[in-house]
């Protein structure tokens, strides 16, 4: 999973680059309306491509196992969405300088740039709808992993509490068991005590017998 992220990766990187350079010499041609324009819609293409690439990731991410680098991922989708959202950023100035430039060129052109604006505005606001469901989707399943390691972590903390408890049972019983040990010691003791007593008594009672 990790390698074909990293290929994502690595593609994204690529198209951020060409869309910065698209962008940037869009801006440097003041002459040729045209020009710009051919620039800023390749640039649009391309943006729409790394959203996509963004997408791919996401869903990486999420068939990732470890936990570990699920997060690492997820931080990584994260900070490549601000590096779109900047570059969507960028093109919007860029093609709202070159559609002001188009309609002082030509000022029968100002119906046909408000329709394309008004479609232009409904699309960016059907993209920010979307993109906003993808951002509620990611952060619910983060949710929902960050839930299912915290499960995790749980329950092997109650198993090493149950692995304490079990441990502390058989440290009762090991005392038990010493301070039985202890007791039969003693007893032991005063048993042969009371036999040393009993034969001593009976040799002393054998020697004055013979002698008495």
């Amino acid at each position: 999973m990790a390698t074909l992220f990293d290929a994502y990766d690595d593609e994204f990187t690529g198209l951020c680059r060409d869309i910065s350079s698209r962008l940037s010499h869009a801006n440097s041609y003041e002459d040729s309306t045209d020009e710009r324009g051919r620039l800023l819609s390749a640039a649009n293409s391309l943006i729409s491509q790394a959203a996509d690439l963004i997408k791919q990731m996401q869903i990486e991410t999420r068939s990732e196992e470890d936990p570990g680098t699920r997060r690492s991922m997820n931080d990584k989708v994260i900070q490549f969405q601000g590096t779109l959202a900047r570059l969507r950023q960028d093109y919007e100035q860029s093609r709202i300088t070159q559609e002001r430039e188009a309609l002082m060129d030509d000022p029968t052109a100002g119906q046909r740039a408000r329709l394309m604006s008004s479609n232009e505005r409904l699309e960016r606001g059907s993209d920010r709808i979307k993109y906003a469901l993808e951002v509620v989707t990611e952060t619910e399943t983060t949710a929902l992993e960050i839930t299912e390691e915290l499960n995790r972590n749980r329950e092997k903390i109650e198993g090493v509490h149950g692995r304490v408890y079990a441990v502390m049972g058989l440290t009762d019983e090991a005392r038990k068991v010493i301070h039985g040990m202890g007791k039969r010691e003693i007893q032991q003791k005063i048993l042969l005590w009371l036999v040393a007593l009993i034969i001593l008594g009976v040799t002393g009672g054998i020697i004055y017998l013979l002698f008495a």
